[in-house]
């Protein structure tokens, strides 16, 4: 009977592709699918599956809730897991909780393919028991150029925990390849006679995976057949007698040769990411640049732009559009109601480069997925970090422009605290930026003044409470006055139940 496979992602697409590159193995396995961990549980509070493959972010339920439910109440079932945002510290908590393997996006189908079939031959009966969390297991796939005749080589790295897989013509071989997946491949010679065909394989087998070690067993062989084993591609060759009890150890030199070019060519693969992520912001930068270089051909285009930037910020979530003018209006009243004598003592206050600083306070969340930003659910600590990276972002944006440099430093620092925990730098006091620290006030403001998918809008007098209360610590007590000021001035009221703030055109 076929094992039932459950698939979790919050990406469509990416669960059609899986649905249609399934097809070949509906003989060993069906498949299911659910687009985030809510759905998953309801769909097995229904269905038995032998196997859960789950994402890590995604709204509603991410993967980590799904697995511990699924230790709880599925302890006996295997679950794999994905994500695009993995680090060792992700790996080792997963590992902890008890999953089965954790797989980084973007994977190739083939890889996922290979870990379901190998984790659903693990739960049928008979197979090697499962290891604790954290143990790593290898598959190997042995082949012999004179048939049958394993049980010597399977024997020994059965000893040693590896999961072993056996071929017996090479044609079979290298079309096991895809689906098997192995970490290793072992290839026993009887005769210096069979060397050609296992030259001819090994290049096969490199066409397919260029990395992937492959060890040769012989009794003999001379040295030119060694030079030509090697130049086709193997990973080591072990001669003699002694060949099947240095195999195993000769196979896990070769998975950590392996694991550390992987490693190597991973980390080139996100430094070419970071790289790219920088050219694309110059690239901004440049257009901003040029954009409002035309202002002074063509009156306010500029001014325009940046409002359109600004909405690609905010148009992502209902719930933040007009946010940033909103700001800006009530940044420009707080410094008109602040003492002017500590304004001044700070440096020459612009009002209008306060205006444009607000404006684009948030442009650094261009470089955050969208997907993260509009999570309804709380973040994770990858995500987080992620989040708490845009003011860099945005003042690496702005940094550049002529007429912008000057708010680079604001857009840095809008989020740090008075009492020096705040973030990206952990600035303190009157090392923040007066701006910065105006942009802070307004935005927290706004913040609770607005409403969002989990509460309504905060009354007034809550909202100021709870400003009154952080003057001094997350807050410039003398911007608090001016907000303080502010709003014991002002005749009408500060927020609506659209959010909405006086002089705002928002």
């Amino acid at each position: 009977m076929p094992k039932k496979v459950l698939i979790v992602d919050d990406e469509k697409p990416f669960l059609d592709l899986l649905e249609e590159g399934f097809k070949p193995y509906r003989q060993e396995f069906q498949l299911a699918t659910a687009g985030d961990g809510r759905q998953a549980i309801e769909y097995l509070r229904k269905n038995p599956v032998d196997l859960v493959v789950t994402d890590i972010k995604m709204p509603q339920m991410d993967g980590f809730e799904l697995l511990s439910y699924l230790r709880e109440f599925l302890p006996e079932v295997p679950v794999i897991l994905m994500t695009a945002f993995g680090t060792n510290d992700i790996e080792e908590r997963l590992r902890a909780m008890g999953a089965s393997h954790f797989l980084e996006k973007p994977l190739d189908f083939e890889t996922l393919a290979g870990r379901i079939v190998e984790e659903l031959a693990q739960s049928v009966a008979g197979a090697l028991p499962r290891p604790k969390p954290g143990q790593p297991r290898s598959k190997v796939l042995i082949w012999e150029a004179s048939g049958p005749g394993f049980g010597e080589v399977e024997s020994r790295l059965e000893g040693e925990g590896y999961l072993v897989k056996k071929v017996d013509q090479t044609d079979k071989l290298v079309q096991a390849m895809p689906k098997e997946r192995p970490e290793a491949v072992v290839l026993k010679l009887s005769g210096r006679e069979e060397a050609t065909e296992v030259e001819g394989l090994v290049a096969a087998l490199r066409r397919q995976n260029p990395l992937r070690p492959i060890v040769v067993l012989a009794q003999d062989l001379s040295l030119p057949w060694l030079q030509r084993l090697w130049r086709a591609g193997v990973s080591d060759v072990l001669l003699g007698h002694e060949a099947v009890q240095e195999l195993p150890p000769s196979i896990k030199r070769c998975q950590e040769r392996y694991q550390n070019l992987r490693s190597h060519f991973t980390s080139q693969l996100r430094a070419s990411y970071e790289t790219e992520i920088r050219r694309l912001r110059q690239e901004l930068s440049h257009e901003l640049n040029r954009i409002l270089n035309l202002e002074d051909e063509l009156s306010g285009v500029g001014h325009q732009m940046i409002k359109i930037l600004v909405n690609a910020v905010e148009i992502g979530d209902p719930y933040l559009r007009g946010h940033s003018e909103r700001v800006a209006a009530r940044a420009r009243m707080i410094v008109e109601h602040m003492n002017q004598a500590y304004v001044m003592s700070r440096g020459m206050m612009d009002l209008s480069e306060l205006e444009m600083a607000c404006l684009l306070h948030d442009i650094g969340k261009l470089g955050v997925p969208d997907s993260i930003l509009n999570q309804r659910h709380q973040l994770s600590d990858a995500e987080w970090s992620l989040i708490r990276r845009h003011p860099e972002l945005g003042a690496e944006i702005v940094a550049n422009i002529g007429r912008l440099h000057n708010i680079a430093a604001d857009i840095r620092h809008h989020h740090e605290r008075w009492d020096g925990q705040g973030y990206p730098q952990g600035l303190r006091g009157d090392d923040i930026p007066i701006r910065a620290r105006v942009i802070a006030v307004a935005d927290a403001f706004d913040a609770m003044a607005s409403p969002r998918v989990y509460r309504q809008p905060l009354p007034l007098p809550a909202i100021v409470e709870e400003i009154r209360k952080e003057s001094g610590t997350q807050f410039d007590p003398n911007v608090v006055e001016g907000l303080l000021s502010m709003v014991g001035k002002s005749e009408a009221p500060l927020a609506t139940d659209q959010g909405r703030f006086p002089g705002s055109n928002s």
